[in-house]
């Protein structure tokens, strides 16, 4: 009988179900969007950001941790393959890269070899001139290494080693700026299997390397950083890692601010819908001032006409939540696409929370309509004053 009689309502007064419906759908749409930014997006924010570079370094564990700056000792020959496997386990981005040093135009030049793919996810925030090197035979010069030597796109050059006495002729295809210390080098493009090869190998007539580290890109912050060091420390990869900090508290402050926006953005959502709906509500009381009248006039005890009320609120609240929740879905998909270019998964937390939310909001506006109900004279409102 309840049902019938709040169904029988809601259809008879179309305009204000609708507006109420409208408004709660939004908010409910709104807080499936932050939670879903909140439970799921946060990750894959976080895994966004990490294609933006690396954020720890591997060196040699015979190394001091104070000298990361110039990482990795050849001679403690480090596991790369173990390394690269470990990474790659934990969905981590990782470049080896190893350092010689030769000559050119009789100057000595630090120059590192890498896989130019590897290097190139990693170093995606270098400012290239020209084009990054893609095979044997090219190279990448750094702005101040172009500067001390006169190196310009397009132009060849010949790199002396001496131990062995050898060369490699180089065409530089690019110079790029990247605000560290890589500036002052010489990028030359080697496979990612050579470059993983081990500390002795040597490719081109070029002598074995006097440095080895690697660049990691790990997902979820510090934490992940530190098992995947466990992993290679349990594997005995002859490895040390350490997190790049600066980059590290960058990342954190970053998605605490998305976070906060958040939270801010849902307090105002919910106050506006809030408002929205109790003002909805008010004016069906309004609107039905004879009708609840007449009930209290044929014996209906003030408690019904408030369940009444508050279960046509709770009715309302759950069909703008399951609304809003298809509607928000629709929209963190569309959010996370655009700015993050990554997709989330609808989940029953978000929907719960959208649930919880909405139907909150509609029984706090069914609290105060029925209030002001309660207040209604059953003989003054029957009597049409």
């Amino acid at each position: 009988m309840l049902v019938k009689i709040v169904g029988n309502s809601l259809l008879k007064r179309v305009r204000i179900t609708v507006w109420t419906l409208a408004t709660l759908s939004t908010c409910a749409a709104l807080v499936t969007l932050f939670a879903a930014l909140a439970v799921d997006a946060e990750k894959k924010m976080s895994g966004s950001l990490r294609r933006l570079g690396a954020n720890a370094v591997v060196y040699s564990d015979s190394e001091p941790s104070d000298g990361v700056t110039e990482p990795g000792s050849a001679g403690t020959s480090p596991k790369w393959e173990t390394v690269k496997e470990s990474a790659v386990r934990a969905d981590a981005g990782v470049v080896v890269l190893q350092g010689r040093v030769g000559t050119l135009k009789g100057k000595p030049v630090a120059v590192i070899t890498s896989d130019p793919k590897e290097l190139s996810a990693m170093t995606p925030y270098w400012v290239v001139r020209g084009r990054r090197p893609a095979s044997p035979g090219e190279g990448l010069a750094g702005k101040r290494a172009a500067a001390v030597f006169g190196i310009k796109e397009g132009s060849e050059w010949t790199i002396r080693w001496n131990r062995p006495s050898r060369e490699s002729r180089t065409r530089i295809t690019g110079v790029f700026e990247s605000g560290d210390e890589d500036e002052d080098r010489i990028f030359l493009p080697v496979s990612s299997s050579t470059a993983t090869a081990g500390a002795g190998a040597a490719t081109a007539g070029m002598p074995p390397p006097l440095t080895s580290y690697a660049l990691l890109s790990v997902p979820g912050g510090e934490k992940g950083i530190e098992l995947l060091a466990e992993r290679l420390d349990a594997r005995h990869a002859g490895v040390a890692v350490k997190p790049l900090r600066q980059i590290l508290h960058g990342e954190q402050k970053t998605l605490e601010k998305i976070k906060l926006l958040s939270a801010f953005a849902l307090l105002a959502v919910l106050s506006l819908s809030s408002l929205g709906v109790s003002a909805a509500v008010l004016a069906r009381v309004a609107e039905r001032q004879q009708e609840l009248a007449l009930f209290q006039a044929l014996g209906a005890k003030r408690r019904l006409i408030v369940l009444f009320l508050l279960y046509e609120s709770a009715v309302l609240g759950t069909a703008g939540a399951a609304a809003g929740f298809l509607l928000g879905t629709f929209l963190a998909q569309g959010v996370t696409l655009r700015i993050f270019q990554v997709a989330v998964t609808p989940r029953l937390t978000s929907f719960l929370a959208a649930l919880a939310v909405t139907v909150g909001v509609a029984l706090l506006a069914g609290g105060a309509g029925a209030r002001r109900a309660l207040k209604v004279e059953p003989a003054i409102a029957l009597r049409g004053e």
